[in-house]
């Protein structure tokens, strides 16, 4: 081997070298990066799990917060309500203590129905504003319970339904069973809902009571009138128009229920409201094959759409009447029936745990009201005169001159703060 092959060989060599301490450098280098990356991944991992325990906490703390204000929120809402109901059976009896009653029926309502404490107690003012005494709302309660329940309505406005019925039809709060039952069916075998029959018995109700209908003759007569189309007001007013028309008829009407009588061979009183039920007389009309002329004679243009509805379903009406005169349990039935579901279960539930909060507020209550009120005063303090000021307490003063320092204090060293 020659000299110049020695020397590249030396010199490869040498390449050789310088490469294997490159790669020994890179190779190092590669190294720290990994546990460079390996610190950064668990500090990312501390990070994170710090972070999540973070979150956890202002989470808790926040639903902590939202489950205070809403405990708050219940006991503040039936206070009022109960209060209100003191404040009704007390107008006219200073030294009444009906409302002790009334309180408890609305608690023991609120923890084993779908309703709350509240919704009673509401459902209990609307009653006694309606005009029923403390002992009738007592008798009546637990019948709009299961008037709304089947209804699917508010449970005040199952009470002001029930207690204006009542009043309707001369009836006392021993019927509210009744009128739950008579319009539960009714909503459940008619085209109408409980709303829009007692948008019909307003207008009916009154005009009918008077001639002697019941509670089930006119909620027949409704019923029918529904199912042709002629539903709340329309079936109210058309139902009140026929009565009052049959009641005094005269000119034309009279001649014409005359001719029909006779024609028919009917009594003269065949069509009396004064001394025959609606449904006869309707069945009287059918008999004497009253047409539209006749309906127009006797009841004018816009009665004579329900005489016409009436006298073609007069069977109907009977027949309606005889389903409503043996319904007794069936607002309960139906009620019960809703309940057995998910959301029936959810609801109990809901009212139970508000029955808790009741509960612990009892004794917790007096306090917190205490310091609510001493809170207000000092809010009261803080923006009064020196004058006004006077009349306040003197815990609420001092109170209010600490939160002033404490406020300037703040101000001074936020200024200082800025400053340097």
């Amino acid at each position: 081997v020659d000299a110049k092959g020695v020397e590249k060989a030396d010199g490869a060599l040498k390449d050789l070298e310088k490469s294997a301490k490159s790669a020994t450098r890179q190779t190092k280098k590669l190294t720290a990066a990994e546990k460079q990356a390996a610190k950064a991944t668990q500090k990312l991992a501390k990070d994170t799990a710090n972070l999540k325990r973070t979150v956890a906490g202002l989470a808790s703390t926040y639903l902590g917060m939202a489950a205070a204000a809403k405990a708050v929120a219940i006991a503040s809402d039936f206070g009022e309500a109960a209060a209100t109901v003191k404040a009704i059976t007390q107008a006219t009896d200073k030294a009444s203590t009906a409302y002790i009653e009334l309180e408890a029926q609305a608690r023991k309502l609120g923890a084993t129905t779908r309703f709350s404490a509240t919704q009673a107690a509401e459902a209990q003012v609307a009653l006694l504003r309606s005009g029923l005494a403390a002992n009738e709302v007592l008798e009546a309660s637990a019948h709009v319970l299961n008037l709304a329940t089947v209804a699917q309505i508010d449970l005040a406005r199952a009470a002001e339904i029930t207690a204006i019925t009542l009043k309707q039809f001369g009836l006392d709060a021993s019927q509210a069973e009744r009128v739950a039952d008579v319009f539960s069916v009714t909503s459940n075998t008619a085209a109408t809902t409980v709303e829009q029959l007692a948008e019909g018995m307003k207008f009916a109700a009154p005009v009918a009571s008077k001639f002697g209908l019941t509670l089930e003759d006119t909620t027949s007569a409704l019923a029918v009138l529904s199912n042709s189309g002629l539903q709340a007001s329309l079936a109210g007013t058309g139902l009140k128009g026929v009565i009052a028309a049959l009641a005094n008829p005269t000119g034309k009407a009279a001649v014409t229920l005359q001719q029909l009588a006779q024609s028919a061979g009917l009594t003269a009183d065949a069509f009396d409201i004064n001394k025959r039920p609606l449904e006869e007389i309707f069945v009287n009309f059918k008999k004497a094959e009253a047409g539209g002329k006749d309906m127009l004679n006797i009841f004018g243009l816009l009665k004579a759409p329900a005489a016409l509805t009436l006298s073609n379903a007069a069977d109907e009406i009977g027949e309606f009447g005889e389903t409503l005169e043996d319904v007794t349990g069936s607002a309960q039935d139906a009620a019960d029936t809703i309940n057995d579901a998910l959301k029936g279960d959810i609801l109990s539930l809901v009212s139970a745990l508000e029955e808790l909060v009741l509960t612990v507020n009892e004794t917790v209550g007096p306090s917190l009201r205490d310091l609510i009120q001493f809170m207000t005063e000092v809010a009261r303090v803080l923006s009064a005169t020196d004058e006004e000021a006077e009349r306040f307490s003197t815990a609420a003063n001092l109170a209010a001159t600490a939160l002033k320092a404490m406020a300037a204090a703040g101000a001074i060293f936020v200024a200082v703060k800025i400053v340097t």
